[in-house]
Order: structure tokens, then C-alpha cells, then sequence
């Protein structure tokens, strides 16, 4: 009897060692696919390259872009500023008017412009056409995501119709910096 018992513990034994050995060489196989040319791992290393290259290039774009986002007011007027001072075009201090936000959709992409007004600092205080075009252009060059969106220029002395005015003119300006809304991820 005693013999039975172990005959039919050991065939048991042996079974579940046997589906054991089994389960290991399949999980054995599943990874030698993975590590095989073209499998699994090779797939997921390139996808991760692929992102990081993609990542260096934004940080580097990112860098070199003058305006750093639109809920950062400082960073827009120390931009505006920084080229209305500048040499090329010597406008002096401008005033920056607090930001009004709206989200608009292009192509089923959500964006967030956020409008700022800018005007000379002194209210008597006037560009020439040059300056004028300095200043737009360059805030625009060097930046993606800012665009000049209205514009006022007005002949800063009173002339008569058939006078030919002088070359200075007064100008106010909204510019619009327009990023992608967060979204919601689905998970």
C-alpha cells in the first residue's frame, strides 16, 4: 500500500514538473523572439531613440525660441522689450496690457491664443516707418509662436490733406501667442 501511495505522489510530482519545464521553455522561447534581429526589443530601442531624437530636437527649438509660453507675462514683455530696445530698432519702453485668453480649433487641434496690446510707454511718443518694420519683423523672426494681429498706426502730426506728413507715426499693437490647449489623454 505504502508503495502505491509514493508510485501516485511521484507521478504526481513528476506532472506538475513536467508542465513546470514546460511553461519555462515556452517563457524561454518569448524571449529569445524578443531578442532576436527585428523582434520585440529591437523594436522598442528604435521607438525610443526615435523619441529622443525628437525630444533634443523640441529642446533645442525650444531654446533658440525667444518667447517661453503664453501664461508667462514676463517672459513675453521681457521679450517685446528686449527687441523694442534693441539697436535695430530703438523704440524705447512699450507698455504691455494684461493677456486675454481664448481657445480656438484648426484641423481638430486645440489651441490656446492668448493676446497682449502694446503701446509706447509716453504718449507723445512717436516710430518712424523703419523702426516701425524693425520691430514687427523681428518679433516675428525669432519667434514660432507670436504673431503681430492688429494694428494702429496713425499720423502722429496734423497735416492738411494736400501736405505731405512727416515720417512719424504713432502705433499701438496686439500680438498673439498661440500654443496647443492641454488636452485630456485617454488611457
Amino acid at each position: 500500500m505504502m508503495v502505491r501511495i509514493m508510485i501516485v505522489a511521484l507521478l504526481l510530482g513528476s506532472i506538475f514538473l513536467g508542465w513546470r519545464a514546460w511553461t519555462q521553455h515556452n517563457e524561454i522561447q518569448r524571449y529569445e523572439e524578443a531578442l532576436a534581429p527585428g523582434g520585440l526589443v529591437e523594436k522598442t530601442v528604435e521607438r525610443i531613440q526615435r523619441r529622443a531624437f525628437q525630444y533634443t530636437q523640441y529642446k533645442r527649438r525650444s531654446a533658440t525660441e525667444g518667447v517661453k509660453g503664453a501664461a508667462d507675462q514676463g517672459s513675453i514683455a521681457e521679450y517685446v522689450r528686449g527687441h523694442a530696445q534693441g539697436s535695430k530698432v530703438q523704440w524705447g519702453g512699450v507698455k504691455i496690457s494684461a493677456a486675454k485668453s481664448r481657445t480656438t480649433t484648426v484641423d481638430k487641434k486645440q489651441y490656446k491664443d492668448t493676446t497682449y496690446k502694446v503701446t509706447a510707454q509716453e504718449k507723445d511718443q512717436t516710430y518712424n516707418r523703419l523702426r516701425i518694420a524693425n520691430l514687427f519683423y523681428l518679433l516675428e523672426q525669432k519667434s514660432r509662436k507670436l504673431k503681430i494681429t492688429d494694428i494702429s498706426i496713425t499720423v502722429a502730426d496734423k497735416t492738411l490733406p494736400h501736405e505731405i506728413p512727416n515720417d512719424a507715426y504713432d502705433v499701438d499693437f496686439a500680438l498673439t501667442v498661440r500654443e496647443r490647449a492641454a488636452s485630456k489623454k485617454k488611457k
